[in-house]
Formats: structure tokens, C-alpha cells, sequence
């Protein structure tokens, strides 16, 4: 039963510690746009709370709970290192996705083998979520998170026939949205933006290394959790803007749901034809 690792921080910004996102911008940098610009509306970023505030990363919250949850639920039937009570709740088994349990695409997302793999994934989500729920809005998150990890899932699926359970791909998926967020605004952040976005590649090469080189780790879930997180970020990014309102300038996120849901069903879609495929290509004895 091969279980998945979880990304390593190095020199990883806590939640608290990262460059702030909305009305931070001005103090870091000038965005593109000048703030007389009239085309520009103003309204509250996504990712504030009342009054401009930060608002609560709930999703992550939510997330952080159910993975707990699932595992106190495996222990009265014989706890989360029983192969047979982990193939109950949902764990990848080719076998079984290829007689129709479909939904073993999006259920090892929220499954762990043990404490210590429940622990790490769970602090991981906790470094990392928070400041891509902030940066993001919890909408355009929440579809991060989902897409990456059934990615993940999917590209295990089709490459490795170990059974296979954990959030990793998932959160390597936040780790891979940060990158190309801190990338495409490092103008922007200046110098504390540079230093992340050089702090989250050390956590990335750290982690490639760590996925290739340590034994009964899922890596084909993490690569392709990875590789979806970095696109759905590039695909999603917030379009920040500095705009005038009767207390003066303030930052705006002008992309709408409009302009990332179709991008967000895009990728959906791609997921479930690449299922498809994928269950064909394993049936015929891949």
C-alpha cells in the first residue's frame, strides 16, 4: 500500500509572514494601470473581509477539517493504516476504478495513511492555504485545490498501479499556484516578492528531490498535481488594478468569474475526457 509524501517548507513564508495581498500592493509596488484610470471598477476584492480586512481562509479551514474528520472515522474500524477500511473510504485502486468506482478520482484527496501523513499534509495545507485563499478569493481555491488533486489522482492512475491515498497532490497543486502568482506580480512585490517566489522554487526543487528519492511515495500524483496547480494559477491569476474611490486609491481584483469560471470548467472537462481515456487506455491493458 504506497502512501504519498508532503511538500517540505524551506525558508517558506508562514501564512502571516507572506507579502500581503489587495491593498498591500501599493505599499510594494505600482500596478500597471495608473490610479486616475476610469475604466477600472471599484469594488471590494474577493479576497477582503468587512471594512478591507483580510478575509478568514474558511475553505482551508473546511478542507483541514474533513481530512481529520475521514481519519477519526477510519479508527474504530480498524484505523488508517487497514488496507481494507482505506479501500472502504475511497483510496485509488486501479482495479476498482476500472469496474466503475469513479469517484476514487476525488476521494483519495481526502484520505491519509496514518498520523504522520495525516500531520504533514495537514500543516502543509495549513502554510500554504491560507495565502492562496487570501491572494485568490475562496471560490477560485476551492477549484485549485479540487482540480490538482484529482489531476493528481488521474495521472497516478494512468502511470502507477500502486493504491495510492493523500492530499499531496492537491497541495503541491497551491505550491505550484503560488510560484506562477508570485512570478507574474514580482515586478509588483518587489524585493519581499522576489525573495518568496525564490523561497517557494527552494521548496519545489526540495520537494522533486524528496518525491524521486524517497521509497513508497506517490510521484506521479505530486507531478501531476504540480503541473495542474501551475496552470490553473496562470489560468485563474487575479487581475489587480489600482482604482480611485471617495477615500482615494484602492487596489481591485477585476477578474470576475465570468472571465476564470470558463477556464475553471475548461480544465474540468480536460479532467474528465483525460479520465476517460486514461480508463480505456489501463482496461486495455495500458
Amino acid at each position: 500500500m504506497s502512501q504519498d509524501g508532503t511538500p517540505r517548507s524551506t525558508g517558506m513564508a508562514e501564512p502571516s509572514g507572506g507579502p500581503s495581498a489587495g491593498p498591500g500592493l501599493v505599499e510594494v509596488g505600482s500596478p500597471s494601470q495608473p490610479p486616475g484610470s476610469q475604466d477600472i471598477p471599484v469594488r471590494q476584492s474577493p479576497t477582503e473581509g468587512q471594512g478591507g480586512r483580510p478575509s478568514r481562509p474558511i475553505v482551508t479551514w473546511v478542507l483541514m477539517a474533513i481530512n481529520v474528520i475521514l481519519w477519526l472515522a477510519m479508527l474504530p474500524l480498524g484505523g488508517s493504516s487497514d488496507p481494507d477500511v482505506l479501500i472502504r473510504f475511497g483510496i485509488k485502486v486501479n482495479s476498482l476504478i476500472l469496474q466503475g468506482q469513479y469517484w476514487r478520482f476525488v476521494t483519495p484527496i481526502f484520505l491519509h495513511i496514518g498520523i504522520l501523513h495525516l500531520a504533514f499534509n495537514t500543516y502543509a495545507l495549513y502554510v500554504f492555504g491560507p495565502q492562496i485563499e487570501h491572494f485568490f478569493g475562496s471560490a477560485r481555491f476551492l477549484a485549485i485545490y479540487l482540480l490538482s488533486g484529482i489531476s493528481g489522482v488521474l495521472l497516478s492512475f494512468a502511470l502507477s498501479p500502486r493504491a495510492a491515498a493523500g492530499a499531496s497532490g492537491a497541495i503541491f497543486g497551491l505550491i505550484g499556484t503560488e510560484v506562477v502568482f508570485f512570478y507574474h506580480y514580482r515586478n509588483v512585490f518587489g524585493r519581499r516578492g522576489r525573495q518568496q517566489l525564490y523561497n517557494l522554487l527552494i521548496v519545489v526543487g526540495y520537494n522533486i528531490v524528496f518525491t524521486f528519492s524517497v521509497p513508497n511515495i506517490d510521484v506521479w500524483g505530486h507531478v501531476g498535481g504540480l503541473l495542474a496547480g501551475s496552470l490553473l494559477g496562470w489560468g485563474v491569476m487575479p487581475r489587480y488594478a489600482v482604482a480611485m474611490s471617495q477615500g482615494g486609491p484602492i487596489v481591485v481584483d477585476q477578474s470576475r468569474p465570468a472571465k476564470w469560471g470558463p477556464v475553471a470548467l475548461g480544465a474540468l472537462f480536460l479532467l474528465v475526457l483525460g479520465a476517460g481515456l486514461a480508463v480505456v487506455w489501463q482496461a486495455r491493458g495500458g
